[in-house]
């Protein structure tokens, strides 16, 4: 299993970063257009939806 610190590094963000875009998430949510990076946000999304704990490519193995 990965951390989330060894998730955001491995994905060329910082824990700040990382912080700023969850605060943002939290205080007016996906659809307002204020993000200056989506593909962060998209990172914090599917971290959160991760509830079975498994990565993309694990999933992806499961399904075939």
């Amino acid at each position: 299993k990965v951390t989330l610190r060894e998730y955001i590094e491995s994905k060329g963000y910082t824990v700040k970063e990382w912080d700023d875009c969850v605060g943002e998430l939290c205080k007016n949510g996906v659809g307002k257009g204020c993000y200056q990076d989506y593909n962060l946000l998209q990172l914090v999304i599917n971290w959160l939806c991760d509830y079975d704990q498994k990565s993309a490519e694990e999933k992806k193995s499961d399904n075939n």
